[in-house]
């Protein structure tokens, strides 16, 4: 198994752990840490070049130790340790290694951060050109990223959104689930990185950019991480857990042709 493939086979481990605890079957999670702690993915997860990764694996060790001789552990440091590991093996992934059997092991709401974590890339990519003083690709990379955020929605609203929607229609809107308010954030998200491309094709020097833009960049960072986590918590989480495997697998297809093109 290449490594990239051993990321993702982890990731769906990780995953069910972490599903086990938020719905609170710490019995059914215990055996699942046990058979993680005991065979070659924690060795393989702690062996990343990490740092952070030792502190957080500590706290699933500390867990399993208490849980094992009777003491308690506070669950909300579990689950942010999980959830740290995740994210870590999330943006180890190498899009382009990834193929049509792979999607399998995501689900829709990983899969979803996933290809964030993607498009977010481009509005880091856009600073560290920014401060390298290079403003032709400071440029270049704002535009690749309200690229993909245009992709990225519209494939949401024109072909996932549709089967929230019936979804919804039969089971009832999940708290904070209005469909509207996830296609008005796609809106805005489009505006907003619309109205700082505009302003940077204005802008002469690099000083120019960060400082008078950094509210609009603040504005824009705290929005995206607003709308992944309501996708994360709300959209995804119910689309996953209401619909079939198959159009699940379908979705997820789709999902990835926000950020990268497939050849069958």
């Amino acid at each position: 198994m290449n490594k990239n493939k051993r990321y993702i086979d982890i990731l769906k481990k990780i995953s069910f752990i972490i599903d086990l605890v938020e719905k609170k079957q710490y019995s059914i999670a215990i055996l699942e840490i046990e058979k993680f702690l005991n065979n070659d993915d924690f060795f393989f997860v702690c062996n990343q070049e990490n740092n952070q990764l030792g502190i957080y694996l500590n706290n699933v060790i500390k867990y399993y130790d208490n849980k094992k001789i009777g003491l308690d552990f506070e669950v909300d440091i579990l689950l942010f340790s999980l959830r740290s590991i995740k994210n870590s093996l999330l943006k180890n992934i190498n899009i382009n290694e990834i193929n049509f059997q792979d999607l399998d092991s995501f689900n829709l709401v990983d899969l979803n951060e996933f290809v964030h974590n993607y498009i977010y890339k481009y509005f880091e990519e856009h600073f560290k050109s920014l401060f390298e003083n290079d403003l032709n690709k400071a440029y270049k990379n704002w535009q690749n990223l309200i690229k993909y955020i245009d992709k990225h929605s519209y494939i949401e609203d024109t072909i996932i959104e549709p089967f929230y929607i019936k979804s919804i229609s039969k089971y009832g809107v999940p708290k904070g689930g209005d469909y509207k308010q996830f296609i008005y954030e796609h809106k805005m998200l489009k505006k907003i990185s619309a109205d700082i491309e505009d302003s940077l094709s204005k802008a002469s020097i690099n000083y120019d950019y960060f400082f008078k833009l950094q509210d609009s960049y603040f504005y824009f960072k705290n929005f995206w991480i607003h709308h992944g986590l309501r996708e994360k918590n709300i959209f995804y989480k119910f689309l996953e857990e209401i619909l079939e495997f198959d159009i699940k697998k379908d979705l997820k297809i789709e999902l990835m042709k926000s950020i990268k093109e497939w050849e069958f």
